[in-house]
């Protein structure tokens, strides 16, 4: 419950993961606690899933799925 509001995610969301309270489009800022953590990248729905496939850190810039996938050793 949100601000007095049931919140249904339409799949199972992680520890550590996110759900938008409103409707977000994108280049939108996210926010965690109060603090700034990032934008998003492509819009999302009221009580969906926001985590780093569809939101980029301000902070951090090489901590993306792209980036991280780009890093691995595949040896």
């Amino acid at each position: 419950m949100i601000e007095g509001e049931t919140i249904v995610s339409p799949i199972v969301i992680a520890v550590g993961h996110k759900i938008a309270r409103i409707n977000l489009s994108s280049g939108q800022k996210i926010f965690r606690y109060g603090a700034p953590i990032g934008s998003m990248t492509e819009p999302v729905a009221k009580g969906h899933h926001v985590h780093m496939h569809n939101m980029k850190s301000d902070y951090i810039p090489s901590h993306t799925r792209s980036r991280q996938n780009q890093d691995r050793s595949e040896s």
